[in-house]
């Protein structure tokens, strides 16, 4: 088992995609990866990935008085910590620019490591959403954390 503490993840988005892009509607394999990808790790303290599944409830007359469940659609977030740099060209600007509204895409592992199977990428597609450009204390260093929901299908990639 390789289990390590987390020292490295690598944190990157674009707004474009090569290949067959996560979050387009239909079936479809993703293939492909960033195009002209910007690396936020190093302004990133914590992420979150989760993807969720709504569980619909089914139960009938004749399910014995059990619940009956069933699997619905499926959702999920990018959730990142940063620590906002109001420099010209760093994080405040990157936001900025890209504008709220905007599909970004996401590509995030567990360490600074090639893509493959002990080192996978989860990637998907997210609305900018929200951004609170300052939260900061007397003392403290201003971070910014935003929750993007994802759009359409999100994966795993491993090649």
């Amino acid at each position: 088992m390789a289990i390590a503490v987390a020292t490295a993840s690598m944190i990157q988005w674009s707004t474009t995609w090569t290949g067959t892009a996560p979050g387009l509607p239909g079936t479809q394999t993703v293939s492909g990866t960033l195009a002209s990808a910007q690396d936020v790790s190093a302004y990133c303290s914590a992420v979150d990935v989760p993807m969720n599944s709504a569980v619909i409830e089914g139960t009938t007359f004749g399910s014995g008085g059990f619940k009956v469940n069933y699997p619905g659609l499926k959702d999920g977030m990018l959730t990142l910590t940063l620590l906002n740099d109001f420099a010209v060209s760093n994080l405040d600007t990157i936001i900025w620019t890209i504008g709220l509204g905007t599909t970004l895409y996401y590509d995030v592992k567990a360490t600074n490591s090639a893509r493959g199977t002990s080192n996978p990428s989860y990637v998907g597609a997210v609305i900018l959403s929200e951004y609170k450009p300052i939260a900061v204390s007397v003392g403290g260093v201003p971070t910014v954390q935003v929750s993007w929901p994802t759009t359409g299908q999100f994966t795993r990639l491993t090649s």
